[in-house]
């Protein structure tokens, strides 16, 4: 467990983790089984044992095998996430697993013995221990729209650093807003919405380039280009 700077460790930071079984399913019983709870060690390290979790049909694809996690520490933005594992034959094409952004977060699992395997899944938190700056501001960031370009739904991921009324507005260059995709308020988090390339009536907007901003607390946080087919 990192600091962004990817040396300083984060002692103490919360690792939520859940999975399916073997059979692709998960638990609903008061037993919680396949979910656990823990805390990095003072340098940072955390570590588990558990079964390889099983695909499963989500609509007419099978979803790769994964693990979800949740990491939080007082001061960084929570971190919730999906671990995949190189070799799965259904990351190409996965929508989460197969994007740019997905591709350190699939490991190698490598023999022990007995049957089992090892691997290493490095977490790096957004911010720094101490006094630190965290790199992308104190209020939030804006992540790189995907697919950027697309004729079909564009994922837009952003951070939020502290609680605050948070807008994501697609515009046009011109800075008319053409749809509003989030406007309430939010407490420190990664988040993800999407951009179906609609106006706010729901019609289909014409080829060409938007912008994706981020606003908190009515000030822009920062924009990033959106280009349609």
């Amino acid at each position: 467990m990192l600091s962004n700077d990817c040396l300083t460790p984060i002692p103490g930071a919360l690792v939520e983790i859940w999975q399916a079984n073997d059979a692709a399913v998960y638990s609903t019983a008061n037993t919680f089984e396949l979910r656990g709870v823990m805390n990095a060690d003072a340098n940072g390290h955390y570590a588990f044992e558990t079964i390889m979790p099983g695909p499963y049909l989500n609509g007419a694809q099978y979803r790769p095998r994964h693990i979800h996690y949740k990491v939080s520490k007082p001061g960084y933005p929570t971190l919730v996430t999906q671990l995949y594992f190189e070799g799965d034959e259904y990351i190409a094409a996965d929508p989460w697993a197969s994007q740019p952004d997905a591709a350190e977060r699939i490991i190698p699992l490598n023999p022990i013995g007995g049957g089992q395997r090892e691997g290493v899944f490095d977490i790096v938190l957004d911010g720094f221990v101490g006094i630190k700056p965290n790199r992308y501001g104190d209020d939030g960031y804006l992540m790189p729209t995907y697919p950027n370009p697309s004729a079909e739904q564009t994922s837009i991921h952003f951070n939020v650093f502290r609680k605050a009324a948070v807008k994501v507005v697609i515009t046009d260059t011109d800075g008319r807003e053409v749809v509003s995709l989030v406007d309430r308020n939010m407490d420190q988090g990664r988040f993800t919405t999407q951009w179906n390339g609609k106006d706010a009536n729901g019609s289909p907007i014409a080829a060409g380039t938007y912008l994706a901003t981020l606003f908190m607390d009515g000030k822009v946080i920062l924009s990033q280009r959106v280009v349609r087919h």
